[in-house]
């Protein structure tokens, strides 16, 4: 595939003082990569008073909440002061779906509501997010409704004003018929993150 080099992660990548929004993709190739580069996201604002909200399948959330506290996170506190809002990726999916498509009420009133409460009760600090119902959905060949989904993440990214990372297995693009789908997914995001040699993220306009 003829895919181009991203542009350089910004200093300010995962930053809680940070206020202009970020919209953050990453096509991993590891498990063990991702869940590294996730917890090093998040863990720096937790570390400062900054919330989270995550959306993420089950059995990587375990993993991801073990590796915060190695990197110094009281994540039983921050669960308990709810700094850190945990939801199920597949739950969540199934609450905002109506006929296999993301309903744009629906992810304003579910994920919406969630992403300005905790922006509300943890200001100024900057919220964080991230969510792997993309990842899901594009598993299962709903290639249309990942899209749009991503379409309503960077619309309430925006709204709202806070950073959120997106995670995709970079195998299920790897072929030429691929390419349309990650070229409308990377529209959507400010920051592309790839997994060499698999990928090489399209420039994205200055």
């Amino acid at each position: 595939m003829s895919f181009f080099k991203p542009k350089d992660r910004p200093a300010a990548f995962g930053d809680p003082r940070r206020v202009a929004p970020d919209h953050v993709v990453h096509f991993y190739d590891e498990q063990e990569a991702l869940l590294q580069s996730v917890a090093s996201f998040l863990a720096g604002g937790l570390l400062r008073g900054a919330p989270a909200l995550v959306i993420m399948m089950p059995e990587r959330a375990k993993g991801l909440k073990t590796r915060l506290g190695e990197m110094g996170v009281d994540v039983p506190r921050a669960i308990e002061t709810r700094q850190f809002v945990l939801h199920d990726s597949v739950e969540m999916i199934e609450r905002i779906l109506v006929d296999e498509m993301p309903d744009e009420r629906r992810f304003r009133d579910v994920v919406g509501s969630a992403a300005d409460a905790l922006k509300e009760t943890w200001r100024p600090r900057q919220l964080l997010a991230f969510g792997d119902m993309v990842d899901v959905l594009i598993a299962r060949g709903q290639r249309e409704a990942t899209i749009e989904l991503e379409r309503q993440w960077d619309e309430l990214v925006h709204r709202v004003g806070f950073s959120v990372y997106c995670a995709y297995d970079a195998k299920r693009f790897t072929q030429d018929t691929d390419r349309a789908t990650f070229d409308a997914i990377c529209r959507h995001h400010s920051l592309i993150m790839p997994a060499d040699p698999v990928l090489r993220a399209p420039e994205l306009p200055a």
